[in-house]
């Protein structure tokens, strides 16, 4: 059975077309996904459903991923959930912040067909994932 079946996945994300991209390569992998580009229900949905992983992209209308995954971080029940940083900026220029603030990694947008699961497999093993492609 492949380890990433049936895991839940929650995507941050306020990009509709990237949101869709994310949806289709998670569930690809067998992974239920809930999308939803508002950060106080996808931290709603986070702790409805502790999900084994969470996407979250780190520029959000009103917000940003740092302030997300702070929020995130309040909640002992999420204490296992990985919480990776995504984004289409410059990964050179996010990185380093993004591993100081506490994410569990980091992936590059836009996420590719053939580096993504991988990077999926690897983030619930708990394997750093700090990818810029």
């Amino acid at each position: 059975m492949n380890k990433l079946t049936d895991l839940n996945v929650i995507v941050i994300e306020d990009n509709e077309d990237g949101g869709e991209i994310l949806q289709a390569l998670i569930e690809h992998l067998g992974m239920r996904v809930t999308i939803t580009p508002q950060p106080q229900v996808g931290i709603a949905h986070a702790l409805a459903e502790i999900p084994a992983v969470i996407l979250c992209d780190l520029h959000l209308p009103g917000t940003d991923g740092y302030k997300v995954l702070s929020d995130l971080r309040q909640h002992p029940e999420l204490a296992n959930t990985r919480i990776i940083a995504m984004s289409a900026i410059e990964p050179m220029f996010v990185m380093a912040r993004c591993k100081a603030a506490g994410f569990d990694g980091f992936i590059a947008k836009p996420m590719g067909w053939q580096s993504f699961p991988g990077q999926m497999y690897r983030v619930v093993e708990g394997i750093p994932v700090w990818d810029a492609h």
